[in-house]
């Protein structure tokens, strides 16, 4: 509803729709009365199963609709209680003058729709969508004073992409099968989106349903009229749709294939980038489209396509130039056309017709010389190439290199976390793989590189917390491979029974955590850790934990445990506890009551509060604003090169944690599992913690990257 507000109290939303409004009523189409209006109108009063052939056996013309069924579909309401209202007797010799008024008003209808799909993508840019999209001149001559079609396909495509967005992912693959369906020229679209999902881990498994239910929608939609005559001829032979396929003639009877080529240099493009995010998507499905217009003898309508992704440009830049290259564009656009199209013509009710564009034309070439026509017709086409090309090459420089994704295709993000044994390394290695989803987090275990099994008479003169004790080296390499984006093979190591049980594959993945004794111990793999943690955990507190788990899981006996920790106590101290400096976020958990649990190990819950010491690698200001946001009490002082912050854990405002954390990162939705879990008191604290530190460091990347870039 707000949405809603925002569009009716918006004085250019009035302005346009005036315009439109009176376009419908007072224009007409050369193309429409022409074609489109001749095929829905024998539709309605020769209704059949299939129109096309119907219409085609009749002797017509078979480019009068070379659309699908969706298209009609769309069409037909408006225009059939228009033709109701023409056969009345004081419209009867209107000549389907409110027929023509209810198929322009389903134009406006989809219009409004593309409006309000765009504001729901974009919420905070209601604004500047009303101004780039609604006001089009784009928009407004192709659809209003031309009469082309070729939004309503626009239209699915972009409801498709926003259920895409929302992760309605099969309404959007049915949505997307509709927009082929509607036009098949859209099919440009399908590469990128099924990449999209293809290249995302977190949507992998839904890729092939995706697919298969666009191919099911097609079929279902076209499947019944493939074989028959008049769909054939006008729809699958329509020469529109061949020219898809070819270049601009440069010389006499020679065709050069360039766009085909181009764009299958950009369909490989996307496969090598591999994951995107839905603004570099939007990107590539503009220039996909700007590459037909570009480099083939393009209809006018297909200038529509690309008119809802430039918008999605011009309200994420603050780029003037971008801006005003719309606006150049656009504005050479409507010449060009005005001075080579027939356009509309004016005409009410019973009111004689008035060509509007060859007046135009006139106006603008008075006494000029064929020869002076022709070169103002190719000088303001080329011009208007070479525009869009520029505006392709500014779509190309932000969105691909400034992708929040790019840096993870081939380095993905790897977090070390640290710590005694039982201190909480995996529970905390869980919570952070609950909110980025299991098929986009690989976890590489230090037990994993134990140098013996629990049986080995080794382990009487050796800890499993001293270096001497693991396979370190191999460690090394493959927490470095993985950094790399390669698959390793490690054996597993099996705590229920104590012996390593079978080989298994670590893939490629866009988070990485290493977690172990000596996740930070080793220097090499610390330099390519990208988040070091380290769990620094109540000693009293740490027993018990240990304790209960050791009795539980692994069916030691209390006396045993408590042995075995004196015994590994120096250990600790030497290799484990000194792992801690350099950590980049330090995680000190202690009981609010101590004595509660001092000797006391049972299964009662024990209160513990939460200390965390954080390097000033990141925005600690923003931090610190932002806990005030989600915490009722919090304390904070900094200690040398660390923010320390204290807080109870019984105060975090999980609502508010959400709300802030989609403030950090614009894309939250993309980076994030599609339901994440999100957690309350310590580990909530924690995964909040930990991916502030992420998005914060991304931030600072982009920048670096950016300037590098600015630079070169």
């Amino acid at each position: 509803m707000d949405l809603f507000y925002q569009i009716k109290n918006n004085k250019f939303f009035w302005f346009g729709f005036l315009i439109k409004v009176t376009a419908i009523i007072f224009l007409a189409p050369v193309i429409q009365d022409k074609w489109f209006i001749k095929f829905i109108s024998f539709t309605i009063e020769n209704f059949s199963f299939d129109p096309w052939t119907n219409f085609y056996n009749t002797g017509q013309d078979p480019l009068s609709y070379p659309y699908g069924p969706i298209m009609l579909i769309l069409q037909l309401p408006l225009s059939f209680i228009g033709s109701i209202i023409d056969n009345l007797n004081f419209a009867s010799q209107a000549q389907n003058y409110f027929l023509s008024i209810g198929f322009k008003s389903s134009i406006l209808a989809v219009d409004l729709s593309i409006l309000f799909v765009l504001g729901s993508l974009f919420r905070e840019k209601v604004k500047k969508i009303i101004l780039f999209y609604w006001l089009s001149p784009i928009v407004l001559y192709i659809s209003y004073w031309h009469g082309q079609l070729d939004i309503f396909p626009t239209f699915l495509l972009i409801l498709s992409l926003y259920f895409l967005k929302e992760k309605f992912f099969y309404i959007s693959a049915i949505s997307l099968g509709l927009t082929v369906a509607c036009k098949l020229s859209m099919i440009i679209a399908v590469p990128f989106i099924c990449f999209y999902l293809l290249f995302n881990s977190r949507y992998y498994k839904i890729f092939w349903k995706f697919t298969l239910t666009i191919l099911l929608t097609i079929f279902v939609i076209q499947g019944p009229f493939f074989n028959t005559l008049g769909f054939q001829e006008m729809t699958l032979n329509n020469p529109a749709f061949n020219t898809v396929f070819k270049s601009t003639t440069l010389f006499k009877n020679i065709i050069l294939y360039i766009a085909p080529i181009l764009y299958s240099i950009l369909v490989f493009a996307a496969y090598k980038i591999g994951r995107m995010n839905f603004n570099l998507l939007f990107s590539f499905l503009g220039i996909a489209f700007f590459i037909i217009l570009i480099f083939t003898p393009a209809e006018i309508g297909w200038y529509l396509w690309v008119v809802p992704f430039l918008v999605a440009f011009q309200i994420n830049t603050n780029s003037i130039f971008f801006k005003y290259g719309v606006l150049i564009f656009s504005i050479i656009f409507v010449f060009n056309k005005i001075i080579i199209d027939d356009g509309s013509i004016i005409h009410f009710f019973k009111m004689d017709y008035y060509y509007i564009n060859k007046d135009l034309s006139n106006i603008l070439l008075t006494n000029l010389e064929k020869l002076s026509f022709d070169l103002a017709k190719d000088a303001s086409l080329a011009i208007l190439s070479i525009t869009g090309f520029v505006l392709v090459c500014a779509m190309i420089k932000k969105n691909i290199f400034e992708n929040e994704f790019f840096r993870l295709i081939y380095k993905p993000i790897l977090i070390g976390i640290a710590g005694d044994s039982a201190a909480g390394k995996d529970t905390l290695g869980k919570a952070i793989g609950g909110v980025f989803g299991e098929n986009s987090v690989a976890s590489l275990s230090g037990d994993d590189y134990h140098l013996y099994e629990r049986n080995s008479k080794k382990w009487k003169k050796l800890t499993h917390l001293n270096p001497k004790a693991n396979n370190l080296k191999q460690f090394e390499k493959d927490c470095i491979a993985l950094k790399n984006g390669k698959t390793v093979i490690c054996r597993e190591y099996e705590h229920e029974t104590g012996k390593f049980t079978y080989k298994k594959k670590i893939r490629k993945k866009d988070f990485v955590l290493i977690i172990g004794l000596h996740s930070l111990y080793c220097k090499k793999v610390r330099n390519v850790t990208d988040v070091s943690i380290f769990l620094d955990v109540n000693e009293n507190l740490r027993k018990y934990f240990k304790i209960n788990r050791d009795t539980k899981k692994r069916k030691y006996k209390k006396k045993e445990i408590i042995h075995e920790i004196k015994r590994r106590k120096k250990d600790s101290d030497l290799y484990i506890k000194k792992q801690k400096k350099y950590a980049d976020i330090i995680f000190q958990i202690n009981p609010l009551n101590d004595k509660n649990i001092k000797e006391k190990y049972n299964n009662q819950w024990v209160e513990t509060k939460v200390k965390f010491l954080i390097k000033k690698k990141i925005n600690t200001n923003l931090l610190k604003n932002v806990i005030s946001k989600i915490f009722k009490n919090f304390k904070y002082k900094e200690e040398n090169n660390y923010l320390s912050v204290e807080l109870n854990s019984k105060d975090m405002l999980l609502k508010s944690f959400k709300l802030e954390l989609k403030k950090i990162s614009k894309n939250l939705e993309e980076i994030l599992a599609i339901s994440p879990n999100y957690m309350d008191k310590e580990h909530g604290i924690m995964q909040f913690i930990v991916l502030f530190f992420i998005f914060d460091r991304v931030k600072q990347e982009r920048k670096k990257s950016k300037l590098f870039y600015n630079l070169g």
